[in-house]
């Protein structure tokens, strides 16, 4: 359990949170073993999966609140474009936020908890972060952000939006790169346009093509998908199989394999 309403006066929080936070408690750039990162969002995604599914593909775009993530379809379209970005570029663009919470004694990715996501499906053993060592928890960083400058500089030319929520004892900042600007406001032509896109191509593809799996192995009410004329058989050797297929497949022009899943795609 973590906490993530954020205090008053959001535009104040970045000298704020310099301000008040404890000595030993540092922000920077870390890379973190996967075995100490909390991944209970992934918990969600087979449920979001089916959202879009059940719901969200009969759906017109302009029901969505493009950006704010308020429905489970949208985390779904989101993980999609995420996965192919990440196979495509091997990697991110921006290093997810992560700060770590001594109620599990682990580090807790946010923001980017659908990279997250991504980043648990593909077995990734490291991960760079944002992160900030709650309470002076023992950390090494690749940079430090010693002060408000130092984080600006390393992100000069990108959009940062910094808020603080009250949690653990301390301050705890989250760092958004490329998506809000200070103002809170969403950036039109970063995620809204991308989930856009996402969603009309995934509609188009599973609406053209019939799944076969053994998804029933791994959950009690497995997606049943005869829609159109284009086989594709999934695989599954793990829970983590099953979700990787709906999320890889929309992309995927060849087929696919690793020791989660095997994709056959025609």
């Amino acid at each position: 359990m973590y906490f993530l309403r954020e205090l008053p006066d959001v535009k104040t929080h970045l000298e704020l949170f310099y301000k008040y936070k404890r000595p030993d408690e540092h922000l920077g750039i870390a890379e973190l073993r996967k075995q100490d990162i909390s991944f209970v969002d992934t918990a969600t995604l087979e449920q979001e999966i089916k959202s879009f599914f059940n719901e969200g593909r009969l759906m017109k775009e302009d029901q969505f609140e493009w950006g704010r993530l308020r429905t489970p379809t949208e985390n779904y379209i989101k993980c999609v474009y995420l996965a192919h970005d990440y196979i495509k570029n091997k990697g991110f663009d921006n290093p997810v936020g992560a700060h770590y919470n001594p109620r599990i004694e682990k580090f807790q990715i946010h923001p980017g908890r659908d990279r997250g996501k991504v980043l648990d499906l593909m077995n990734v053993e490291t991960i760079e972060c944002i992160a900030f060592n709650t309470g002076g928890h023992p950390l090494e960083f690749k940079t430090r952000f010693d002060n408000a400058k130092q984080l600006r500089e390393y992100f000069i030319d990108q959009p940062l939006f910094f808020s603080v929520t009250a949690d653990h004892g301390s301050l705890i900042p989250h760092t958004f790169i490329d998506w809000m600007s200070e103002d809170m406001t969403v950036i039109d032509e970063l995620v809204p346009k991308r989930m856009k896109q996402t969603f009309a191509h995934l509609k188009e593809f599973w609406n053209s093509h019939k799944v076969t799996h053994n998804f029933e192995q791994f959950t009690n009410k497995p997606i049943v998908w005869h829609q159109g004329d284009k086989p594709i058989h999934m695989e599954a050797y793990t829970h983590r199989g099953m979700l990787k297929g709906w999320v890889l497949a929309p992309f995927l022009l060849e087929p696919y394999q690793d020791k989660d899943v095997k994709i056959q795609i025609n």
